[in-house]
């Protein structure tokens, strides 16, 4: 507040504080009472510091330019109980351009100089709105005052700041000191911010924060414009103080000014090896103390306190306090800003992430990282991460081993204990769970992920019995037996292979077909169709460990229908059936229990066509169709409630390449289709964003022997991207892994499965 006299006081001391209740952050704050005070949101406490005043502009957020100088002669006269009237030396000349950078770094106020340098005549000038000028004597108990905004004539004593140049830290102000301070709390009203409480020093007044407080925050940790230490609000400096706009500072300005969003756009450090260009950012030494809020408008930025050994808590998440260095509270990120990446020092820190995508280096040190939302890396060298600890490690997350190769690297996985060679070891808390899979991280290192339950659309469906993300096989033996396999990575970091025999039974009689294997109850686990000679079908419910038979028996749909395609129609996550008799076809909705009977029926189809297939080709909410006739021409029909109706066709495909599988090859949520020629060239064509649009021939290979014929497609490494299935006269079969753009050839191959058992499934998974 102003006094009788219209100007700011800073107090030299105060003294009677009240014992301090722990500092807020941006979650805790808003509405609670603490320490008999109540607690003000960031938004709150900065609209508080405006005062609902516009500053020098025309009204609130509006941006503003303003010339300042450092006052050449005495103002005839003198304000009020002043005199001794000095120029603004050297070192007072640098922190006060220091301290206005800083405001202008964060809102819209730009401060223009008249004059230039730090000494002689053309460093000084009377000719500016805002005026910085030292005195001697008078204004007992004040170490500076400035007046607010008003008119912008140099005649006028508005915006004027004067320090009392007796004392030392004014004389010779520096960043950390007391009388930076001094300059940025008095440029704090210049630009017409006002003290948090109703208080203002006059004549020597005590001033306590029990009394004089209006809420929690009233403190030099969230404000420069308050008269209370940070040990109030439980921080600790430790001897130094604030050169630049705290935590509520900031959103003041902005509220006042408007955003600065051409502030550090570009990838910053800030700590050691900081790049941002403004010295308080910067640290140096182990010695150095940080204190600071820091605006930060773009870029991929990073807090780096790897030259402090002291134990340490940094926190990334906007409007938190990180303690570093030795002190408590010391550095925050301002409201709206967005730091991403951290490193932590050589003690056992606790580093919080945010909702980002956050790299995390704990440094040496038994470290406890968190990374918070977004797919986070937490990185360092084996000495590094041993002996730290990741609290929420998910699906998403990585563990980047800096010194270490993909060759000939092994790892254990015991529970939450990941340990690797040379001894090194972490543990994974809290909810952390799921199988660890080690591959090269392309910087020489070695990255550990979670194989994550891969997100298909609800209409994807790839043979999954156990519902664990990898696709498996069915088999069928000549003489009615089945078998189905599971593939997956045995142990972490082993290649993939195949778990033979996970189920098998000889109880099915040859007189049943296996003609649909899908998840017909959206439990995400592969169920059994099957269907006799009479067309009487029956489901085997997937346990995850086996079958349930015959949970659903239906003996209505004569032998005179075929099941012509399966597929999640409604786009419920359970399968539906398509039924074919001559030219009429009808749809089968899955409830869950049973179907829902002839919700679409069309009547008069070609018989030239031929039903091939169903997948979503244009990731809409179901599935469609795909027909061919007897010239190789396709074409795509909606199966949406109601309509079984053609949505496009293709003539481009003569009759000598066949259909061999359907798949969601490049992860776009959209199923692709591989070509086969009579040759054994095959092609992928990815589809597009409407029905019918694919681009053709992405991937083109001719050398596969034609001997070999195309199985069917299934993700079966878990990486979100459909494979192949290949299988020779032999028996031998092979998955060739999808990369998105083309296909890794071989990465499992087999030849123990006879030609007396045979691939069985469906809907473009074993065509």
């Amino acid at each position: 507040m102003l006094d009788l006299d219209g100007n700011d006081e800073t107090l030299l001391a105060i003294g009677g504080e009240t014992e301090s209740q722990g500092f807020l952050n941006a979650d805790q704050r808003q509405g609670a009472t603490v320490n008999g005070k109540p607690s003000l949101t960031i938004a709150q406490a900065g609209l508080h510091l405006v005062g609902g005043e516009p500053g020098w502009s025309s009204a609130l957020g509006v941006a503003f330019t303003v010339t300042y100088a450092f006052r050449s002669t005495a103002p005839a006269p003198m304000p009020e109980d002043t005199g001794g009237f000095t120029r603004f030396n050297a070192v007072q000349i640098a922190q006060a351009e220091y301290a206005l950078q800083a405001w202008s770094d964060v809102a819209n106020i730009t401060f223009t100089r008249v004059g230039s340098g730090a000494s002689g005549d053309q460093a000084y000038s009377n000719n500016a709105a805002i005026l910085f000028a030292n005195y001697a004597t008078g204004q007992d108990g004040a170490a500076a005052f400035a007046n607010y905004p008003g008119d912008t004539a140099a005649s006028s004593a508005s915006g004027d700041v004067w320090v009392n140049s007796t004392l030392n830290y004014n004389a010779n102000p520096t960043v950390g000191k007391y009388g930076a301070l001094v300059l940025v709390h008095e440029i704090g009203h210049a630009i017409g911010l006002t003290h948090p409480g109703d208080y203002n020093a006059d004549g020597g007044a005590t001033i306590t924060y029990a009394n004089d407080a209006e809420y929690y925050e009233d403190s030099t940790q969230y404000t420069v414009m308050s008269y209370f230490d940070e040990d109030v609000t439980g921080a600790n400096f430790g001897g130094a103080y604030g050169s630049v706009p705290m935590l509520d500072d900031i959103s003041a300005a902005q509220q006042e000014y408007g955003v600065n969003l051409s502030t550090r756009t570009g990838d910053t450090v800030y700590g050691f090896n900081s790049t941002a260009g403004r010295s308080w950012f910067s640290a140096t030494s182990a010695s150095s103390m940080l204190i600071f809020a820091v605006w930060d408008a773009g870029g991929v930025d990073t807090f780096d306190f790897s030259g402090y050994a002291n134990v340490q808590t940094i926190d990334l998440r906007a409007g938190n306090f990180s303690s570093v260095g030795g002190l408590v509270g010391n550095v925050a990120i301002a409201e709206h800003a967005a730091i991403e990446n951290a490193i932590g020092g050589s003690n056992a820190d606790i580093i919080f992430g945010n909702a980002l995508d956050n790299v995390i280096r704990g440094g040496a040190g038994a470290d406890q990282l968190s990374g918070g939302g977004g797919e986070d890396v937490f990185r360092g060298t084996s000495a590094e991460l041993a002996g730290d600890t990741i609290l929420d490690f998910g699906f998403g997350d990585v563990i980047d081993i800096l010194d270490v190769s993909e060759t000939g690297f092994t790892f254990s996985q015991n529970g939450g204990v990941v340990a690797w060679g040379g001894g090194a070891s972490l543990t994974l808390a809290g909810s952390s769970t799921g199988q660890l899979r080690a591959t090269a991280d392309g910087q020489g290192g070695v990255s550990l992920t979670f194989l994550a339950p891969v997100i298909h659309a609800a209409n994807h469906f790839d043979v999954d019995f156990n519902g664990d993300g990898f696709s498996d096989l069915a088999w069928r033996h000549a003489d009615g037996a089945f078998s189905t396999w599971t593939l997956g990575y045995p142990t972490p970091g082993a290649r993939l292979a195949t778990t033979s025999n996970v189920f098998v039974t000889g109880a099915v009689d040859k007189g049943w077909r296996l003609e649909a294997t899908e998840d017909f109850n959206g439990d995400h686990a592969t169920d059994l169709l099957w269907r006799n000679a009479s067309g009487t079908f029956t489901i085997w419910s997937s346990t995850g460990q086996g079958f349930a038979p015959n949970t659903l028996v239906d003996s209505s749909v004569s032998s005179a229908w075929t099941l012509a395609a399966t597929g999640d129609f409604d786009n419920d996550g359970r399968a539906d059936l398509i039924w074919q008799a001559g030219g009429t076809i009808t749809e089968w909705r899955s409830t869950g229990t049973g179907f829902e009977r002839n919700v679409a029926v069309r009547n008069g189809v070609d018989s030239d066509l031929k039903l091939v297939g169903a997948g979503n080709f244009d990731q809409t909410a179901g599935d469609e169709l795909i027909w061919r006739d007897a010239d190789g021409a396709f074409a795509i029909w909606s199966a949406a409630t109601g309509a079984l109706s053609p949505a496009s066709t293709n003539a481009s495909v003569s009759s000598d390449w066949s259909l061999a599988a359907l798949g969601d090859f490049n992860g776009d949520g959209r199923d692709d289709i591989i070509w086969r020629h009579s040759s054994g060239v095959f092609t992928e064509w990815q589809a597009g964003t409407t029905v019918g649009d694919f681009t053709q021939n992405v991937y083109v290979d001719g050398g596969v022997d034609p001997r070999w014929t195309i199985e069917g497609a299934g993700d079966f490494n878990h990486d979100g991207l459909d494979d192949l299935l290949w299988r020779n006269q032999d028996g031998v079969f092979t998955i060739w892994q999808s990369t998105g753009s083309s296909f890794t050839p071989n990465v499992l191959i087999d030849g123990s499965v006879d030609t007396s058992w045979s691939l069985v499934g469906s809907h473009g998974d074993f065509i």
